[in-house]
């Protein structure tokens, strides 16, 4: 018995092509109609060391500074984040511990690091992105465990290089449309693969 070729089993199927598609389209949008808007903003800062600081915190074991590699982790510290809660709290924006770790990212390059804030509201991203630069210059080595800091004295140097940008909403219509568009693709893709199975698994 002729077995059928591609183009003959994409016709048979063709319902299935065009429905396993559709329903992926409809299936994402409602999904993303239900998501909440997520809003983000990035700043830039320049960390080092102050000269005149004493003890070792900050330091690697060769004397060098480490300050700014240190910071993603820094922020991710529980001490760090119930400082930002505290300081969004005076701000009256609510935001719990769990919530901050979430929405802060950094990284770093030599002694440049880079903050970005997540959430659902555009003022608490922004009051995010500029709490930490500030709790950091206040602050400054207690966050490495030295407790001998004070304000005047923070033994850390914090410098803007890059405000923090205007909030823009990450899951918007652009980043919808892409999003939608990708997972169409898939899903045709996918319906395809299905409906050419019986040849591609023909013995030869």
């Amino acid at each position: 018995m002729e077995q059928p070729t591609y183009m003959e089993l994409l016709r048979r199927r063709w319902l299935m092509i065009v429905l396993v598609p559709l329903l992926v389209l409809l299936l994402s949008a409602a999904i993303a109609a239900l998501a909440p808007a997520r809003y983000t903003t990035s700043t830039r800062l320049l960390v080092t060391r102050a000269a005149q600081a004493a003890g070792t915190a900050g330091l690697s074991d060769r004397g060098e500074d480490t300050t700014a590699q240190d910071v993603p982790a820094i922020i991710q510290s529980e001490v760090f984040r119930t400082d930002v809660a505290a300081e969004l709290a005076r701000q009256s924006h609510s935001l719990d511990t769990t919530a901050i770790a979430a929405a802060l990212n950094a990284g770093f390059s030599d002694h440049t690091v880079s903050i970005t804030a997540q959430a659902d509201d555009p003022a608490i991203a922004s009051a995010l992105a500029e709490t930490v630069p500030a709790l950091l210059r206040t602050n400054g080595l207690r966050y490495w465990g030295d407790t001998t800091i004070t304000p005047a004295q923070p033994g850390l140097n914090i410098a803007v290089l890059d405000p923090a940008t205007p909030p823009t909403r990450v899951n918007g219509p652009r980043a919808l449309a892409s999003q939608l568009a990708l997972r169409t693709l898939l899903g045709l893709a996918a319906a395809i693969g299905l409906a050419t199975l019986p040849a591609t698994l023909r013995p030869r």
